[in-house]
């Protein structure tokens, strides 16, 4: 979310506290119209003491992208979709072929969540492709080779089998 973004909306909907008094500016309508961007995760607009108006925004943060038919968003952490943005990528693992939003709701995102907070996984995997059956296939960010996971059932205990394989390689 840019700020310049913000300003642009905010005069179109004849809300932007500059071109007003102080009493005519309605931070409720404010922070609700705000709220309602599907990439901000809360925004609170309020009076400082010295008689200023402040705006702040909390943006949502992805941790995957989904790019499949046609599904293409951002998925945060709190399993919020996240229209993709114009002029915006954010380096997280990317998702393509055969799903619905209940298994990228369900799954899918914890499988995902697992994969981000284990430093050595969330540094090698770059996609995952989703085949037939729900069998999952791991694209790493080095070298030039498919992870045929399968389903995700037990995918710690397959992980780390395939960590001690990487780790026994050197």
């Amino acid at each position: 979310v840019r700020s310049e973004n913000i300003i642009k909306l905010l005069k179109e909907q004849k809300k932007f506290p500059l071109e007003k008094r102080i009493s005519e500016i309605d931070l409720f309508a404010i922070e609700e119209m705000l709220n309602k961007i599907p990439a901000i995760k809360r925004a609170e607009c309020y009076r400082t003491e010295d008689h200023c108006i402040r705006i702040d925004i909390y943006q949502r943060k992805p941790i995957f992208r989904v790019m499949s038919g046609s599904y293409n968003f951002y998925i945060d952490e709190e399993k919020k979709e996240i229209p993709i943005p114009r002029k915006f990528a954010a380096n997280v693992p990317i998702v393509t072929g055969e799903v619905n939003k209940d298994f990228i709701k369900g799954d899918l995102f914890d499988f995902i969540t697992y994969v981000r907070k284990n430093q050595f996984w969330d540094a090698q995997i770059e996609q995952i492709n989703i085949c037939h059956q729900k069998n999952v296939e791991l694209i790493p960010r080095v070298g030039n080779h498919t992870i045929r996971l399968g389903t995700l059932d037990d995918y710690e205990t397959k992980l780390n089998k395939l960590k001690t394989f990487y780790k026994n390689l050197h």
